[in-house]
């Protein structure tokens, strides 16, 4: 874990774009072993704001490199003219729409309008020819420099964590069936609306255990906690959370502000307590190996939840 973080870290300080392979390589490795000794990796803000450096940094090279071969890819479109001597001196005759795309001032291709066509439409048509050259050989260009490669990582490496966060939530909180829209990359659908990924984990897991979602899952088990009954809800909340039993303060407590304030005010109390902030701050707790996913947790030994 050490040598890794020293490794991205380190290349992450070079400022020279030739750097940009050895950088992407070792962040590579650093990602594997990350995942290796931290499966839950992804709702730990430390790890986070690292490879959000990482990101920001190589799309910072991606923009210098796209900018060096978008400068290098150059048009013209002029009136091709010719210059000759006439009876009254230097003639200059107009013959075409002529269009020519450079690489480096060099010209890669030549386009021309109709013999004395001199119309907008025309001029237009060469304009339209040219750039498209442009843009073919910028594309190229691009490919070349490895320009897509480093795209195609720095979007893995947003992937690994924003895939990972909503997959955890969709499977170990609302515990339901895998569904096209989880692999959304604008955030996890809860109530039919989008919960973007790009927030803290603790404020994302707060909307989602406060969601009608959520809430209809623990219809049953809620109520009996506060009138009185059944502690299993609380319970597993507190070995999940703290590795610990709830104590009967505790669930006391919870009853108190449930009846005085709501729901939300609970699953927040527990979110922002010092207990929480002192393991995880405003990150996730990681799945214990073993523990299964809330709903078939709470089930009860007859199958009701």
């Amino acid at each position: 874990m050490g040598n890794s973080f020293e490794a991205a870290d380190r290349l992450s300080r070079e400022d020279n774009v030739t750097f940009a392979s050895a950088f992407m390589y070792v962040v590579n490795i650093r990602f594997a072993v990350l995942k290796h000794y931290q499966p839950c990796y992804f709702g730990v803000p430390q790890f986070q704001e690292e490879f959000e450096r990482y990101i920001a940094k190589l799309k910072n090279w991606i923009a210098e490199v796209n900018g060096f071969i978008n400068s290098i890819h150059t048009v013209d479109v002029r009136v091709y003219v010719t210059h000759g001597q006439g009876p009254t001196g230097l003639v200059v005759t107009p013959h075409y729409w002529e269009g020519k795309h450079f690489r480096a001032g060099v010209v890669v291709r030549t386009f021309q309008g109709p013999e004395r066509d001199f119309s907008d439409a025309t001029r237009e048509k060469v304009t339209l020819q040219v750039n498209g050259s442009r843009s073919t050989g910028i594309a190229a260009d691009r490919e070349q420099f490895g320009v897509v490669a480093m795209e195609e990582t720095a979007q893995a490496w947003e992937d690994a964590f924003s895939a990972a966060l909503r997959q955890a939530l969709s499977d170990e909180v609302l515990n339901r069936p895998r569904m096209a829209i989880d692999s959304d990359r604008e955030g996890l659908m809860v109530d039919g609306r989008i919960l973007p990924t790009s927030v803290e984990p603790r404020a994302l897991l707060f909307e989602v255990l406060i969601s009608r979602e959520f809430r209809r899952r623990v219809e049953k088990s809620w109520p009996v906690l506060i009138e009185g009954g059944d502690d299993r809800l609380a319970q597993y909340a507190f070995q999940r959370l703290f590795s610990r039993d709830v104590t009967e303060e505790e669930i006391q407590l919870i009853r108190d502000i449930a009846a005085k304030y709501s729901y939300a005010a609970c699953i927040a109390m527990l979110l922002h307590s010092e207990e929480y902030e002192e393991r995880y701050g405003k990150g996730l707790p990681g799945a214990p190996a073993g523990q299964q996913p809330i709903f078939p947790a709470l089930s009860s030994s007859d199958g009701e939840t």
